[in-house]
């Protein structure tokens, strides 16, 4: 999970592709948004995120979604109350909390390919340094 200008967003690896997707939680539709690395994530995020608002300013609704018998509860209030039990949980503030949310980093053992490559680009190295020593 990562949050991006107050709204929570659940991210995933697609194992497939190496793809990280995410999806927005309490939004009164689905936004979603994608990245290559983990690295452009947050940016992926706002720009979905900001098309959406923008949206939503053009057509004059409510970018939340609502619930109860009148609509009054908002489910954004709901995902809040329980990062706050967490938050209480590890002796911290909400604020606290949300402010340390950073996306995550995958972590894999290397195929036997990139391990290859990766000792290419040693070995590589080793050479270019042995060859300016010499010269």
């Amino acid at each position: 999970m990562i949050i991006i200008r107050g709204v929570p967003a659940l991210v995933v690896l697609d194992v497939k592709t190496f793809v990280v997707r995410g999806e927005f939680v309490g939004l009164s539709e689905l936004v979603s948004f994608q990245a290559a690395r983990v690295s452009e994530l947050r940016a992926r995020g706002q720009e979905a995120l900001d098309a959406f608002i923008a949206e939503c300013r053009e057509q004059d609704r409510h970018p939340l979604k609502r619930y109860g018998d009148n609509n009054e509860h908002y489910v954004l209030e709901d995902v809040y109350a329980e990062l706050k039990i967490i938050a209480e949980q590890r002796g911290q503030t909400l604020e606290v909390f949300v402010k340390e949310q950073k996306p995550f980093a995958f972590k894999r053992k290397a195929t036997a390919f990139e391990e290859l490559m990766l000792h290419q680009r040693k070995m590589d190295m080793q050479h270019r340094n042995a060859t300016e020593a010499e010269q």
